[in-house]
This record gives C-alpha cells, sequence and structure tokens, in this order.
C-alpha cells in the first residue's frame, strides 16, 4: 500500500535516514491499517468522473508558486494527468486545490475527480502540515470551510489517502 499524499517533513527537525523516530503521518498510517487492514484500497480509472468546476469549492488557499510550476506543466502535457479528489455531498475538494485553481485560470468547464463520501470514508485522514497556524483540524472543519466560502491558508489541512489515484489523461480540449 502506498500512501496517497504522504510526503516526508522538510524541516530543521526530521528524523535522519535509519531513526527509530516515527513521523506522525507514519504513525497514523500505521494505525489506519491495524484497524481496517490492507485490503482493496485503491481507485480505479472508472471511479474517476468528470464534474463541472463550477460545482467545486475549495477550502484551502494555494501557494502561488507551486501553481505556477503546475500551471506550466499543464500545458506541457496538454491536459491532467491526476484527479481531484472531492467530497461527493458537498463537492468541497480535499486534493488538488492547485490543479482547481489552474483549471479556473484555463477557462475550463470540466475536471477530472473522485468523488467520495468523505465524513464516512476511513481511506481519507486529515491532518494539518508542520507550521500550519492549528495543531488539529477535523474532517467537518474542512467541510464547513468549504462551504462558507472561506478558505484556509495554503497548507493547512494535509490530507492522508491510504490507496493511489489512477493515472489519467484528459486533454484540456475535453475538458474545455
Amino acid at each position: 500500500i502506498k500512501l496517497g499524499v504522504c510526503k516526508p517533513f522538510k524541516s530543521a527537525s526530521r528524523p535522519q535516514k535509519g531513526s527509530d523516530i516515527e513521523l506522525p503521518h507514519a504513525k497514523m498510517a500505521k494505525s489506519y491499517l491495524t484497524k481496517v487492514g490492507a485490503g482493496n484500497m485503491t481507485w480505479e480509472t472508472d471511479d474517476v468522473e468528470l464534474v463541472p468546476i463550477h460545482e467545486l469549492l475549495p477550502h484551502e488557499e494555494t501557494k502561488s508558486k507551486n501553481q505556477q510550476k503546475l500551471h506550466q506543466m499543464t500545458i506541457k502535457w496538454g491536459g491532467y494527468n491526476k484527479p481531484l479528489l472531492v467530497d461527493v455531498k458537498s463537492k468541497v475538494i480535499l486534493d488538488g486545490h492547485h490543479r482547481f485553481r489552474i483549471g479556473e485560470a484555463l477557462g475550463l468547464k470540466f475536471l477530472p475527480a473522485i468523488l467520495i463520501d468523505y465524513l464516512v470514508d476511513d481511506r481519507i485522514q486529515v491532518m494539518t502540515w508542520p507550521n500550519a497556524e492549528s495543531d488539529s483540524i477535523t474532517k467537518e472543519e474542512v467541510v464547513e470551510m468549504g462551504l462558507s466560502g472561506n478558505l484556509f491558508p495554503p497548507k493547512t489541512s494535509k490530507h492522508v489517502f491510504f490507496g493511489d489515484l489512477p493515472p489519467i489523461f484528459y486533454s484540456i480540449e475535453q475538458l474545455s
């Protein structure tokens, strides 16, 4: 099982390779896998839907430097190769805010997304990034923020999901 968005911390206090110190997201993953097991936890290409961009609700700001780089890459690739992860009930974006903003900038009508029942789906958990303004965050707070029209600062919520987002390709033309 691969952790979809679990990336190593970039911090001065990051444990060195071979260290016995466990990072918080690693503890969460071990706890989750112990609780539910390592069964079928991946999404398939058939799970991807084209969602009207005007229905999607962000809950977090983006980092402009990251957005600019991804915008350039999206143009170079000629489309999207990774779906967004979105709550089916509220249409709040869980993973893919930069891809969403790029879609807006390109004037796209649709974005590829996997819709999940966020509040009950145990395959996805939320925590805060190191150095976030808050020490903790809940799924309910993420949905409330998205529905409110306000946004958390960039890199507030860190969604950890257990499984892989499928490789896809949707051209800019297909999404326009």
